[in-house]
């Protein structure tokens, strides 16, 4: 019997304290709706003393609000009040794009773009575009956009010119590059990084016995452009150079605009017949093919064609190339993104490069 008693006893206590939880809670919630609290909680201490319960049932009680998406805690900081989204600005964000201004149907971006709308789906945001001015002569970006639409945070894709992201951090509105390598690994970006994937292509071909490869592509930029596709020439060089094959004759710089793989190639075959190719963009690679078989030239005897981006080319041979993780770049990079929204200044800001990878060694490659 008295166990008996001893356990009505701890389950009255219990009842006795979820009673006080639930009232402290159904005050709390008052205050911050009357704007008593407008900004953050009192400290607990000073909450426990009011409402005459101890320090754990006064944490409980906050716990639950925190659940509830009421209240958000910041160790070290203190308790926060979460203001509710009273403005359309507050639950958007702006995809800030430089090239296609039908961006679901790019053949690289799209995927992306996949990625973050499946990512976005369990949030409260929205995307709202802004298609920015692309340089037509040389990619990129062509001048720093300014006239941002109000919104919660913005992402930026196609461009990591370092003014626009210099305007970006001066708005100081929470942004993230994506499918961008940033000039600083401080500003937060998720990309592709290529470098074992090109490594490991170019050992296949040397152990094949070729000794010339050329390079179309990206070979230079301005004010921070383009770095991420400088990484897939900063790969290449490293490369060769470990295997000493090098050719600096047979490297072409070039804008990553479809029309120019025809001609790029052309130029090379004017001067040099390399025993392979590596391509920047997939999108180059049909001008490519078709510049080699006009010279009478056969894909891959006696030139090997490699691309990058893993894009349905509809090519013949099969073109080979290294698979860029574009769905999941943009899927992580929302991530991040709605992280920093969520837990403002509790997020580490960074850089992220997510791996390439490649398939059999076929097709249009050795």
């Amino acid at each position: 019997s008295r166990i008996i008693k001893s356990l009505k006893r701890v389950i009255k206590d219990a009842m006795k304290i979820k009673r006080k939880q639930a009232g402290i809670i159904k005050e709390l919630k008052q205050r911050i709706a009357g704007a008593v609290y407008s900004d953050m909680l009192p400290r607990s201490e000073k909450l426990a003393k009011e409402f005459r319960v101890n320090i754990k049932t006064l944490e409980k009680a906050i716990k639950k609000l925190a659940g509830e998406g009421i209240v958000v805690r910041k160790q070290g900081h203190g308790t926060y009040i979460v203001k509710e989204k009273t403005k359309l600005e507050d639950s958007l964000i702006e995809l800030l794009f430089v090239g296609s201004q039908q961006m679901s149907a790019h053949p690289f971006y799209g995927e992306m773009l996949r990625g973050i709308m499946d990512g976005l789906k369990k949030s409260d945001y929205k995307l709202v575009f802004s298609v920015l001015e692309e340089n037509r002569e040389s990619g990129g970006l062509k001048k720093v956009y300014r006239n941002f639409t109000p919104s919660a945070a913005k992402i930026i894709i196609g461009t990591s010119n370092t003014k626009q992201i210099a305007f970006l951090k001066k708005h100081k509105t929470p942004f993230i590059l994506i499918g961008c390598k940033p000039f600083d690994h401080r500003i937060p970006a998720v990309y592709a990084d290529i470098s074992k994937s090109i490594k490991k292509t170019i050992n296949h071909l040397v152990k094949k016995g070729v000794t010339k490869i050329a390079y179309i592509g990206i070979a230079e930029y301005h004010d921070g452009e383009n770095l991420a596709d400088m990484e897939k020439f900063y790969a290449f060089v490293a490369a060769l150079k470990s295997k000493k094959k090098l050719d600096s004759s047979i490297i072409v710089h070039t804008p990553p605009f479809a029309a120019l793989g025809y001609s790029s190639m052309k130029t090379i075959l004017e001067t040099n017949i390399p025993q392979a190719v590596y391509v920047a963009y997939d999108h180059l690679c049909p001008g490519v093919y078709k510049a080699i078989t006009e010279q009478g030239l056969k894909i891959p005897d006696d030139i090997s064609v490699i691309g990058t981006d893993a894009l349905d080319s509809n090519l013949n041979p099969r073109l080979f190339s290294i698979q860029v993780p574009r769905y999941d770049i943009g899927r992580k990079g929302i991530k991040i993104l709605l992280d920093m929204l969520k837990n403002p200044g509790r997020v580490k800001i960074h850089s992220a490069a997510l791996e390439t990878s490649i398939g059999d060694f076929s097709g249009s490659i050795l």
